[in-house]
């Protein structure tokens, strides 16, 4: 039997602080499953939502965390395909329907009137108990492990749905452009899909590291000024998926959520001489376990820097500062055999 009470870091709309506050265990309804948390990662949205980028949606303080692995502790009446000891990873979709026009676009979407997003408007995943959407759970693959694949159920799904978008055929060039967490996956994917990968970048660190993961061509935007024409003749007129980079007919899409808006020429799209599209990690259930197996196929992982729950605001410091290069953050929860089969 779970505890009573457990630890949670929690975002304060009045202090503007997150603080670890000893919370209840939650209660789960009958299409819910109850998991012990084995480890949560951190992500930009995460720091979005504690600078105020996104509203809190009350003045209550709120558990952070979207992208996380457990174990389960117990399963609703009506849930079936899961059992005490699985391993599980999920997205946040509280209470989506995925039926719906919006859930096909994006679960935030959904107009079923249900849909709440765990991390942001109701608890998420920095807590050691977590109540889940059974509907939004998929059993890991027995090669994946528990305490290093928490950032696929977020940036992973992202980064792989992102590679599926752009439509590319093997051999076929993707620029990758900004290879921090997102960069480093999709780098990841599109190698294991057989496409050419050239990473761009303004970071020498964050470069070599893309290197690392499998880019075949690294530019530094900010020190090579020729870098478009490098590899237009690297590529024979452009890349098949990219911006400034893409050939005619090529493919942008778009990926995360920079600070600045993305300019594009309306000329060129009612032209047709290149296509925008977007990535995002909406997933369906399908979706998710075609991610996860494709991932524990071709052995994709994040590096990961491991903290305790009680770090929760040093993690927060080292992402605002940029300080970590491709590398996810990631509590690891004291769960006895945590990561390991039963």
């Amino acid at each position: 039997m779970p505890p009573r009470t457990q630890r949670a870091a929690q975002y304060n709309p009045v202090s503007k602080k997150v603080e670890v506050n000893e919370i209840p265990v939650p209660s789960i309804k009958e299409d819910e499953i109850l998991i012990r948390t084995v480890a949560a990662s951190l992500c930009h949205s995460d720091i979005m939502l504690v600078e105020g980028q996104i509203p809190a949606v009350s003045d209550e303080p709120v558990t952070i965390g979207h992208e996380a692995t457990g174990q389960v502790v117990s399963v609703g009446s009506a849930v079936q395909g899961f059992k005490k000891g699985d391993f599980v990873g999920f997205i946040n979709a509280y209470h989506a329907c995925f039926k719906c026009r919006g859930c096909a676009n994006h679960y935030i979407y959904c107009t079923s009137g249900s849909m709440v997003m765990q991390g942001f408007s109701c608890n998420g995943y920095f807590q050691e108990y977590c109540a889940i959407d059974a509907g939004t759970a998929v059993v890991l693959p027995s090669s994946m492990d528990a305490t290093v694949s928490s950032p696929i159920f977020c940036a992973g799904i992202t980064a792989y749905h992102a590679v599926l978008k752009a439509g590319l055929r093997e051999g076929e060039t993707l620029a990758v452009v900004g290879c921090g967490g997102l960069g480093q996956l999709a780098i990841k994917y599109a190698k294991a899909k057989g496409l050419k990968v050239i990473a761009i970048d303004v970071d020498d660190n964050t470069l070599a590291t893309a290197t690392a993961s499998g880019a075949d061509h690294a530019f530094n935007s900010r020190k090579h000024k020729d870098y478009i024409d490098k590899i237009h003749e690297l590529t024979a007129g452009g890349c098949d998926g990219a911006p400034a980079t893409l050939r005619v007919g090529g493919h942008l899409v778009v990926v995360g959520i920079p600070k600045d808006d993305i300019q594009v020429s309306a000329f060129d799209l009612a032209m047709c001489k290149y296509h925008i599209s977007a990535a995002n990690n909406a997933a369906n259930p399908r979706q998710l376990a075609d991610c996860a197996e494709f991932t524990a196929a071709h052995q994709i992982s994040s590096p990961s820097k491991f903290y305790k729950l009680e770090q929760i605001n040093d993690m927060i410091g080292v992402m605002q500062r940029q300080e970590i290069a491709g590398t996810r953050m990631v509590v690891k929860f004291d769960a006895g055999a945590a990561g390991s089969r039963l």
